[in-house]
């Protein structure tokens, strides 16, 4: 698959403007979820843009709900005029109208985690698209964005904004459960974060790193004096396209095991 071409200075041109009958179609869509009584949330640039205070220029609407819902909510869209498919019954279903398109996505595209009820639970209330609504909280944004390390696409930087732009305001407690096992990747952010905002690294309370870094200091202990050659090979969750090779080599591929065990979609 050739990789993604991406205009840094298009993506974040300001001001960001969305054409008039995309705007209509997309707060057209809002309201009928809205009024299928689907419950749902805004991720994407809408949602970063909260956060961050930065605009993102992207070609689509991201919504994030549980896969139980994803039928209904494809009932409402195509009886607004949008025509939906399901490309990925593990993740991912789509709609469009045209050129525009809407993205429903109920789980991560690793299959590490599905999209649940705490989505809505701790999103934030916003208006897009002149349609009150809820966005997706920056807590669970970062235990999405946290994985998404391909050769082509970093979302590390946007963990960094979000920090930067809530001054560190995150509930940090929920987000360490949220990583469960995965806290390895937290902690890697977060020393990202620090090297980038070397001023502000007070964001990130202090509580968090002594955790974080004494479990590391348990691991790194651990592993000098046993193997851990049971341990599993994690590539594959942050990267798929830079970790096939290792896969053909023999390593398993954790993103294929792990799929079976999401939702599927009503």
């Amino acid at each position: 698959m050739a990789e993604e071409r991406i205009d840094p200075e298009a993506m974040h041109a300001a001001p960001f403007e969305v054409p008039e009958a995309e705007a209509r179609a997309y707060a057209q869509a809002l309201r009928a979820l809205e009024r299928a009584g689907v419950p749902f949330v805004v991720s994407g640039a809408h949602a970063m843009a909260k956060y961050t205070g930065r605009y993102r220029n992207t070609k689509d609407l991201d919504i994030f709900l549980e896969a139980k819902y994803v039928g209904a909510a494809r009932r409402s869209l195509d009886a607004t005029g949008f025509r939906t498919e399901l490309p990925d019954p593990w993740w991912l279903a789509k709609a469009w109208r045209g050129s525009i398109y809407i993205d429903l996505i109920f789980a991560a595209g690793n299959h590490i985690a599905p999209v649940d009820e705490q989505w809505l639970a701790h999103s934030r209330p916003g208006r897009v698209f002149g349609v009150r609504t809820r966005l997706a909280s920056a807590e669970d944004l970062v235990f999405f964005k946290a994985f998404i390390c391909e050769r082509h696409r970093f979302d590390g930087a946007d963990i960094a904004h979000m920090i930067h732009g809530l001054e560190g305001k995150l509930d940090w407690t929920y987000l360490l459960g949220r990583m469960g096992e995965h806290w390895e990747l937290l902690l890697w952010h977060l020393v990202f974060f620090r090297y980038v905002y070397p001023a502000h690294a007070a964001y990130v309370p202090r509580w968090l790193m002594v955790e974080l870094l004494s479990r590391e200091e348990a691991l790194v202990t651990d592993a000098a004096k046993r193997s851990n050659e049971a341990a599993p090979f994690r590539g594959t969750l942050v990267s798929c396209f830079s970790f096939q090779g290792d896969v053909a080599k023999g390593y398993r591929n954790l993103r294929e095991e792990l799929r079976d065990r999401l939702p599927r979609p009503a």
